[in-house]
Order: structure tokens, then C-alpha cells, then sequence
């Protein structure tokens, strides 16, 4: 497939609308169950497919009077195994160009409920800015995915990223418009009170050394106290702040992009290794922290090897300030359309589709 086009917002609603306008034009019966088909087969099944892929924009759209538009309809040509490899992709088959179970399973989904996606969608971005800023960060939560866009539309750099876990109450990563003010190398970890609750206190409770070991400072009153002194099954959490020290064990990683947002949310580097999916306790994890710390930096006159020194060897908690904030958007979008026209859907990890479609609905 395409990549979901970063161009200016106006544009990009036509793209939804042309895509919403062709699933209600659709006029695409299921496809019928048979054997695996491959390019050069011959099947009366091919007719349907061609619809059903021109009705998701991954094939031109047919004349309406005839239905296909070769002179031998049932021929699966190159056209078409070309379109299915794509939408194969777009739907996390494997990138082939066969049609077989699951692939008719996938194209023969209900056009309507893809109808109401789309407009759920269209009205989400009703709600968003109509002006992004020049350069923005741009961070689809269902697609666990980042951008950083150009004045141009032009997308400068991308990466996976994790998000915050539903199954945990607060957890749930915000959309929100928002500014990234600082890039901060090596940063400490200021504890939010709620994490302190449930994660490093029963840790401490569990094992008296831990917060020791894995580099936490603990506070009481304004004066630093010794972790390993303090009675913490009969103690108050409130009474303490806690901030992790810049290491391995700290799940800010090596970078942290501070914010604005009164939400304490942000983006930063993560001692994780796997991403894409909802595993943080609420901030955005970056794939490439690194790397998005040089792009940043770049407009402040730092060269990539300074930004890569500061990342991996340079000192603690060193901040720099970013004379011109970058905007930053968290969005929750479930149904986009890519640079060829093609919809791609995504999974819709915090419930909101179901909800709100229901809510549309009256």
C-alpha cells in the first residue's frame, strides 16, 4: 500500500470523502468461495473481486455498464493480482497476490459498516485543527505510528511507536493538540503520584532494596531519605516523591520530548524493545528516539553526530530548549487513506469506534 499522504488538512478530507462517496456507490456482491486463484487463472469469481477492490480504491473503478472493463472478464490479470497484494498488505496477509480464503474472507466484508467507519472518521476530523503548523508532529494512535511533517506535506521522518494500555484505568494515551518544547537527553524519571501508588511502592514493599538497585531517589518532605531506611509497609505514599535516576532501568530510556499538556503526557525513548501496541502507562513510546531527537534538533543548528553523541554518551538530564515549539497532534483515526486512494483500516484499541458509532447513530 501507500503511505498515508501528510499533506495540507483540506486535501486530506477530500481523499475521505472520495473514499466514503465510492463505498455508497458500491455496488459489489460477495465473492464467491472456490479454489485458490493466482494471476493467469480464469474464475467467475474475478468480476467480483475487481469490485470489490475498486470499491476500497486499491483498482480503478469499473464502467457501470458492463461491470469489468477487458474483454476477457474472468481473466485474474496482472491489474488485479497487483491491487490484491495490497489490499493483502493493508490487511496483515501475507504480501502475495493469491486469492484464497483469506483474502475473499477480508474483501468480502460489509461495505456499510466500512461506510460508517469512514464518516465516524471524517467527523474526528472535523474536530481537529485546521491548521497543523509548519512542522508537526503527527501521531495516529490505532496505527501506532509516528510522523514528522513538513510546511510541504512532505513526510521528513517516520517510526512505530506503543501507546498507552486500556486495560489500566488513566492509562489510556489522551488525543490532544499539543507542543513539544524541549528535547532532554539522559533524562530523570519525576514519578507521577498514581504510578508511585501502584508500581514503586509495592515494589519497595516487596523487596526493601529495590528502589536502591535500580536507581531511584526518594524524598520526604523536600529532604532526600535513604530507600533502604524506610519502613514502607506502614508508611503513607503520599508522604514521598520519587525520581529514577538516568540508566538502564529507567523507562525513559535515553530521550524525552517534554510537552505542555497538563495531562503529564509526552513522548520519550523506552528501555522496551518491541513496539507498536498499547503497553505504556500512558505516554507515547518512540521507535527511534534517536533518531527523532536529531530531526528535531536539526532547526537548532545541531548536526546529526552531536545529537548522536548527547543520545548515546553525553551528560545526564541535559536539556535543550527548542526555540520554535513543534506542534504535536495525538490523533485516534481507524480508517485513513493512503497516497493511492486505497482505505486502510486499523484496529480500534480503546473501544471509541463502537461507542461513538453507536452515539451517531442517536
Amino acid at each position: 500500500g501507500g503511505r498515508i499522504p501528510g499533506e495540507d488538512p483540506q486535501r486530506f478530507e477530500l481523499h475521505r470523502r472520495d473514499a466514503l462517496d465510492r463505498l455508497h456507490r458500491a455496488d459489489a456482491a460477495p465473492i464467491p468461495d472456490g479454489a485458490p486463484l493466482t494471476v493467469g487463472g480464469h474464475s467467475i469469481r474475478v468480476p467480483h473481486v475487481r469490485a470489490r477492490l475498486a470499491a476500497l480504491g486499491f483498482l480503478g473503478e469499473t464502467p457501470p455498464d458492463t461491470g469489468w472493463d477487458d474483454a476477457d472478464p474472468y481473466l485474474f490479470d496482472a491489474e488485479i493480482a497487483g491491487a490484491l497484494s495490497r489490499f493483502r498488505l493493508s490487511r496483515d496477509l501475507s504480501a502475495d497476490s493469491l486469492l484464497d480464503a483469506a483474502a475473499t474472507e477480508a474483501l468480502n466484508v460489509d461495505l456499510d459498516s466500512l461506510a460508517r467507519r469512514v464518516a465516524l472518521n471524517l467527523e474526528r476530523w472535523r474536530h481537529l485543527p485546521r491548521d497543523f503548523g509548519k512542522r508537526h508532529v503527527w501521531v495516529n494512535l490505532p496505527a501506532y505510528h509516528l510522523e514528522v511533517r513538513e510546511a510541504d506535506g512532505s513526510v521528513g521522518l517516520e517510526m512505530t511507536v506503543n501507546i498507552g494500555n486500556a486495560q489500566t484505568t488513566g492509562w489510556t494515551t489522551p488525543v490532544i493538540t499539543d507542543s513539544i518544547t524541549q528535547v532532554v537527553f539522559r533524562p530523570a524519571w519525576y514519578v507521577p503520584a498514581s504510578l508511585a501508588a501502584s508500581q514503586v511502592v509495592p515494589m519497595a514493599r516487596a523487596d526493601s532494596l529495590a528502589l536502591y538497585r535500580q536507581g531511584f531517589e526518594v524524598y520526604q518532605g523536600g529532604a532526600a531519605v535513604d530507600s533502604r531506611l524506610v519502613p514502607w509497609d506502614s508508611v503513607s505514599v503520599s508522604d514521598f516523591r520519587f525520581v529514577q535516576r538516568p540508566g538502564p532501568a529507567n523507562p525513559l530510556g535515553r530521550a524525552k520530548f517534554p510537552m505542555t499538556n497538563p495531562y503529564a503526557i509526552l513522548i520519550h525513548d523506552t528501555n522496551r524493545r518491541d513496539f507498536g501496541g498499547p503497553v505504556s502507562s500512558g505516554c507515547v513510546h518512540a521507535g527511534d528516539a534517536e533518531a527523532l531527537a536529531a530531526y528535531l534538533l536539526r532547526a537548532e543548528g545541531w548536526k546529526e553526530e552531536r545529537a548522536q553523541h548527547a543520545y548515546r554518551r553525553g551528560p545526564q538530564r541535559q536539556g535543550v530548549s527548542l526555540r520554535d515549539p513543534v506542534h504535536t497532534h495525538f490523533v485516534y483515526l481507524t480508517a485513513e487513506v493512503d497516497d493511492t486512494g486505497a482505505l486502510v483500516f486499523h484496529d480500534d484499541p480503546y473501544g471509541y469506534d463502537r461507542v461513538q458509532l453507536a452515539a451517531l447513530a442517536g
